[in-house]
């Protein structure tokens, strides 16, 4: 039994001797992990691993109610209150975070409120802190049509005195609407000759369509090319009856004009015109551009049966023909290019009436015409020239004609001479 009981001794021995062994073998600790723990008074450094205090505890140091070294909090300390005080006199005493302040009565000392919002009425609260404008509520206030100032709500100061507006779909944050005066257009392709304009301010389409105006490179500021009309035609037929127009199917422009209708087979003319009608059904009245007279048109074949009729106003102050026959041709004129590329005709814009006749376009400083059209310079040549022999071409048969000229003369001369 004793030898059992000294067995268990030594093994108890060995055993608590292990960790001592061991904690012989570890390395110090190099305390690369630090931390600050600190009291009502003091604070200090330690290290979390091995829980060794560095250095020596240290008296804190306040700014404005908070230590700059571990940021504990001043402690508040309310003094005995005097029984018999009124706490009549009391002053605002700014806290750290800078939106509060605790109420403190000038008498006794004692703290009548921990923490109240400060109010910035004009920027700045009783306590003496200053609004620093973080709650981003703002309101803004009419400088001028483009501009706004911007203003603290929480303060009511002005943080901002001029600022640009910033227009969305046309409408500011501040209530102005975008004027779209600074001419910062951009501008986006419609079709192959008409694009809409932008206001780049604002991103608001102000015309929807507008036709492209090409320089003398054939481009237009939309990226668009001018046509060249290239391609296929369209046959328009006249109200002539018997002609017909070759439109540009990729731009509207006539091409060639009044080319003579040919019936086919079928009895009609390529344009579609039907060459078989004999105009005994009813008929059409179109206004002309005169202003005074219009046609009456076979309804179904379009041919001019009369032309130039005079316009009548009836009871309802517009002739038959539709035109408003009590027009004062006082407001705006339309101008209309002519096929001829080189004029237009100017129509009021009430009526239709032809106001004026061939008006020589102008090329203006955007390279249109006031009536659209584009001014650029033709450096087609005329396809009628192709015709004309040149100078070079006649000498030959010139040569060989004067020769057979003089060998008929000596022919004769011989024979009756």
């Amino acid at each position: 039994m004793k030898k059992v009981f000294a067995l268990l001794m030594a093994l108890v021995l060995v055993i608590s001797a292990v960790p001592l062994m061991a904690s012989a073998t570890e390395e110090p600790c190099a305390h690369e992990n630090k931390m600050l723990s600190y009291g009502e008074n003091t604070h200090y450094e330690f290290c979390p691993d091995c829980f060794t205090v560095l250095g020596k505890e240290e008296a804190h140091s306040f700014v404005n109610g908070v230590c700059t070294v571990c940021n504990m909090p001043m402690p508040v300390t309310k003094p005995d209150p005097k029984p018999d005080c009124t706490h009549s006199t009391q002053v605002c005493e700014p806290l750290a975070d800078g939106r509060h302040h605790r109420v403190v009565c000038t008498a006794c000392g004692e703290v009548m409120t921990d923490s109240v919002a400060c109010y910035f009425g004009e920027g700045a609260c009783a306590c003496s802190n200053v609004c620093d404008h973080m709650d981003n509520s703002w309101r803004y206030g009419e400088v001028d049509g483009s501009h706004h100032s911007v203003i603290c709500n929480t303060c009511n100061t002005t943080v901002e005195s001029s600022v640009a507006c910033t227009f969305t779909n046309g409408v500011c944050s501040c209530g102005n609407t975008c004027s779209h005066t600074s001419n910062n257009w951009g501008f986006k392709p419609v079709d192959a000759f008409n694009h809409s304009v932008i206001c780049l301010d604002c991103q608001v389409v102000v015309t929807e369509k507008t036709p492209c105006a090409f320089d003398n490179t054939g481009s237009c500021v939309c990226g668009n090319k001018a046509c060249n009309h290239e391609g296929a035609q369209n046959l328009a037929s006249n109200n002539d009856g018997k002609t017909h127009n070759a439109v540009c199917a990729k731009c509207g422009e006539v091409v060639v004009e009044n080319i003579p209708c040919e019936k086919q087979a079928d009895g009609k003319c390529a344009c579609g015109r039907d060459m078989t009608c004999k105009h005994a059904g009813a008929q059409k009245l179109v206004t002309n551009s005169d202003g005074k007279t219009h046609n009456a048109v076979c309804a179904k074949c379009g041919v001019v049966m009369a032309k130039d009729i005079s316009c009548v106003k009836q009871a309802n102050g517009k002739c038959a023909c539709g035109r408003d026959m009590t027009c004062k041709h006082q407001g705006q004129q339309s101008l209309i290019p002519n096929s001829d590329g080189k004029t237009h005709n100017a129509y009021c814009t009430s009526c239709g009436e032809l106001m004026a006749q061939k008006i020589t376009c102008v090329k203006q400083a955007n390279g249109k015409c006031a009536c659209g059209r584009v001014m650029t310079t033709s450096t087609t040549p005329d396809p009628t020239l192709d015709n004309v022999p040149k100078t070079s071409d006649l000498l030959a048969p010139v040569a060989v004609l004067s020769g057979l000229m003089s060998t008929v003369g000596l022919v004769i001369k011989k024979r009756y001479f």
